[in-house]
């Protein structure tokens, strides 16, 4: 199972970390501060993001972000992906 975590402060970071220690493939890790992605990037199966749509790109995105403002942003530019014809992912 392939799990992007978008925003990898504290609890971003720690949700990350857990996934990875399950066995998970964090692929897609991002956030704002490139320092955030590069704590996380010694682990084997994490992979940074090289932008937001590639982090949207995986089975399950996780949103770990501090206002309800980024989470309207990143809702809104995962309908335009899909609007595009990129993949159809459910959010729960």
């Amino acid at each position: 199972m392939e799990v992007s975590v978008i925003g990898l402060g504290r609890m971003g970071s720690g949700m990350a970390s857990t996934l990875l220690r399950a066995g998970h493939r964090v692929k897609g890790g991002y956030d704002v501060s490139r320092q955030a992605m590069e704590r996380l990037s010694g682990s084997g199966n994490f992979t940074a993001a090289s932008g937001l749509a590639d982090a949207l790109d995986a089975d399950f995105v996780i949103l770990s972000l501090p206002t309800g403002k980024e989470v309207r942003e990143m809702v809104s530019l995962w309908g335009r992906r899909v609007g595009a014809g990129g993949h159809h992912h459910t959010w729960r």
